[in-house]
């Protein structure tokens, strides 16, 4: 008897090395920076728009990655929703693209 949850030895945890990969942390200092630098009277453009960027793209993981724990997983490869039931051993596959992995390994890149 087989267990189609789980794919034979040979399958690659990710389709094509292709993996959840979020955006870190907004260094604090950064943050402080422009705080700092606004208090005298001071705009760093670059500073302003690094800070900025690094804010939105961490923002967008964190909906990502919400999103994939309430049972809505995006595929990496073309962004299409996957649906899944959270059983870590399901294998969620895309079914625009057919990229695939189990929803454990997925959530294990949350950590």
């Amino acid at each position: 008897m087989s267990n189609h949850n789980h794919p034979p030895p040979h399958v690659p945890k990710f389709t094509d090395g292709i993996k959840p990969e979020w955006e870190p942390r907004v260094p604090p200092g950064k943050i402080q920076q422009v705080y700092r630098d606004a208090a005298i009277g001071l705009v760093d453009d670059a500073l302003i728009m690094d800070v900025g960027t690094r804010l939105f793209l961490r923002c967008k993981s964190i909906l990502i990655a919400s999103e994939a724990t309430l049972g809505r997983a995006a595929c990496l490869r073309c962004e299409t929703i996957i649906p899944h039931t959270r059983d870590k051993r399901q294998r969620i596959c895309c079914p625009t693209c057919a990229w695939q992995t189990t929803w454990g390994d997925y959530f294990h890149t949350l950590d």
